[in-house]
């Protein structure tokens, strides 16, 4: 990595008025048409060239690219136990509850997005505002598609070297107990995290207290990328200044109009999950199944806890 330093249907048409459009799914689109109400939803391209509103289920998800917290979801609970004494708890800010506390996963991203850049300045003054503004241009560099066979995938738009940054997961932030569960709940664990010796015994599995990052309702552009047994992406934890994020960094190049792809983790997709993966990947996770019964934890997608690409 190189170091950085620290700085100090039809086409639609929409009303001339300032008035937010009424969405309804199975909206198109022409492309090329631009109103700045259509940055608060997500848009993808069928088989069929058309451009649609993206939907989940019976919602249509909202763009954002930060953290959504509410308070009042942690006001009750237990102090955690992964936090040093004298912490600010229960958290006020997204940032009290994301802190970067440990040596784990300490290099910042810096505030800049699409490189391998890195700062190693454990007193780095980069922000999540910066790292907002950083990363707002997603569309310039990937665009959402129509798969054949997994829903709506991420692809290329630019060619990206390994151990790229190329964006992390938004959503809303909530405690396990109170998720529902959906395909875009991201588990981050919260706190100071175990060394990585304690991952190559236990695998994909957590360690200690965590929090939800759910990308259902409200979430960012990584909430579309599918799984793959032998992903091109990987999730990785890392930290924007003294906060702590989930970003997705290329494990190997990517080529321009590839689609993007991670390892959700076995708790997931696994052996004896309800689901059952069908990405084809001649290791795929879906070929050794034993179980198929009812599963009682949340299905989560995890980070796979190594170091960086290549090291």
């Amino acid at each position: 990595m190189t170091s950085i330093r620290s700085p100090n249907a039809r086409a639609r048409t929409f009303p001339t008025k300032r008035t937010r459009p009424a969405f309804n799914p199975g909206s198109t689109l022409k492309t090329g048409l631009a109103a700045p109400a259509l940055e608060k939803y997500f848009w993808y391209t069928g088989s069929d060239k058309v451009t649609r509103l993206a939907t989940t289920d019976t919602i249509v998800p909202e763009q954002i690219n930060t953290y959504a917290f509410n308070k009042c979801d942690f006001a009750r609970l237990p102090y955690p136990s992964s936090f040093p004494p004298s912490r600010v708890w229960p958290p006020q800010t997204a940032s009290d509850l994301l802190c970067a506390l440990g040596t784990e996963c300490d290099d910042c991203v810096g505030d800049t997005c699409y490189t391998d850049a890195a700062c190693y300045n454990a007193d780095c003054i980069h922000t999540l505002e910066n790292w907002d503004i950083a990363t707002r241009d997603w569309t310039d560099h990937f665009s959402l598609q129509m798969t054949a066979s997994c829903g709506i995938g991420v692809f290329t738009k630019s060619a990206f070297k390994k151990g790229t940054v190329l964006g992390w997961y938004a959503g809303e932030l909530k405690p396990p107990s109170v998720c529902f569960d959906n395909d875009y709940l991201m588990e981050l664990e919260i706190g100071i995290i175990p060394p990585l010796s304690y991952y190559h015994r236990n695998g994909l599995t957590k360690a200690g207290d965590t929090v939800i990052i759910d990308g259902r309702g409200k979430g960012n552009w990584v909430r579309f990328v599918n799984h793959n047994c032998s992903p091109c992406c990987m999730f990785r934890i890392r930290r924007v200044g003294d906060v702590r994020i989930m970003v997705v960094e290329a494990v190997r190049d990517i080529s321009v109009g590839a689609e993007l792809s991670v390892d959700y983790g076995r708790n997931y997709y696994g052996e004896e999950t309800v689901r059952s993966c069908k990405c084809g990947a001649r290791n795929c996770v879906g070929v050794r199944r034993e179980g198929g019964g009812l599963q009682k934890k949340l299905r989560v997608k995890r980070c796979k806890r190594e170091g960086p690409p290549g090291e």
